[in-house]
């Protein structure tokens, strides 16, 4: 397909970030910039748009695309399949057979973020039409580096088709079950790091005052990253339920029973001193959400979820409510979240 396309407001072409292939999408009447790195699990590693006629980052792009390759949930957007979070001593059990996954979190004890953001991703069709610029990447189990495989040994394809149009990205996913007698359990997140603030200025030179909302009506108990017990209702500290202003607490939270208006559960934060405001929507396959603060540095991430953290093993250790989503052979499963700057 000819990279530079029909619509002379929309074009996506293949570039370069950092000697790093890239696919870039550009929205050339607003001047909407996303650039997605197929081979580093598919993350969005920048969006930028444009405000007063000065370029604003939205999402915190990676140093270098090493530091992708040395820890792949760093910075970006990185995708989230089948276990966003953590799983519990990296191992779990599933129709009556034991799975080991990579012990890759920090503590080298759990699995994180499950097994599609340390591989390349297949660059499928790319274009764009009135709907905006788009292009669509697919991984399988082909793409999966050895460990990952073995931990995760299903036979599946999972496709992103991100769309950018103004000041908004999509990410429409398709998951199949190319499994001939087998559902596959799974879940699904992206983990976005915001700038935040979006343009640092007197009125708020940094995160801390920068007031947060997320459409959760419970906080799951998880010092360690993994819930200890049923999602308890919401501590004031914790209740983000409306908008607040974030404050200087560190955040690594993680938020059930999602609440929904017109068909989506939302989060947002807004910039003071610009009337800028990003938000992310997620459709109602989305149950749960994580708020991180990563220490000393000038982003938030707020993440959707389909599940819980160790959702896998929800059952086998008497935790309700795991959300866990599984697919029988020959089915397909769709969903969508979109971020937004308004």
């Amino acid at each position: 397909m000819d990279p530079v396309t029909n619509f002379e407001k929309y074009t996506v072409a293949p570039g370069q970030w950092q000697d790093e292939p890239v696919m870039v999408l550009r929205d050339n009447g607003s001047g909407s910039i996303a650039m997605i790195a197929p081979g580093l699990g598919s993350n969005c590693v920048s969006w930028t748009i444009q405000y007063e006629a000065q370029e604003v980052a939205v999402i915190e792009t990676p140093n270098s695309p090493q530091v992708l390759r040395d820890r792949a949930s760093r910075a970006g957007v990185p995708v989230l399949f089948p276990f966003p979070g953590r799983v519990r001593d990296a191992r779990y059990s599933y129709r009556g057979k034991e799975y080991q996954l990579p012990a890759n979190d920090k503590s080298g004890v759990h699995h994180i973020h499950g097994v599609v953001l340390n591989t390349g991703w297949e660059v499928g069709e790319y274009g764009s039409s009135e709907e905006g610029a788009s292009l669509t990447l697919q991984v399988g189990p082909q793409n999966l580096l050895p460990d990952f495989h073995q931990g995760y040994p299903f036979d599946f394809l999972l496709s992103l088709r991100f769309v950018l149009r103004e000041r908004r990205l999509i990410y429409n996913i398709t998951l199949e079950n190319r499994e001939k007698d087998t559902p596959i359990p799974f879940g699904f997140g992206i983990h976005p790091y915001f700038k935040v603030p979006l343009i640092p200025n007197e009125v708020a030179p940094d995160r801390s005052d920068c007031p947060v909302q997320i459409s959760a009506r419970t906080h799951w108990p998880a010092p360690d990253g993994i819930p200890t017990g049923p999602a308890q209702p919401l501590p004031e500290d914790k209740n983000f339920s409306e908008m607040r202003r974030l404050g200087t607490e560190a955040f690594d939270d993680m938020f059930g029973d999602a609440f929904y208006q017109d068909g989506w559960t939302v989060a947002s934060y807004q910039s003071p001193g610009t009337g800028l405001e990003t938000r992310i929507r997620a459709d109602q396959n989305f149950q749960d959400w994580v708020l991180f603060t990563p220490p000393n540095r000038p982003s938030l991430a707020i993440e959707p979820y389909t599940c819980p953290p160790n959702a896998i093993n929800s059952a086998p250790e008497g935790l309700p409510g795991s959300n866990l989503l599984t697919l029988d052979p020959g089915q397909t499963w769709q969903a969508q979240v979109v971020l937004e700057v308004l």
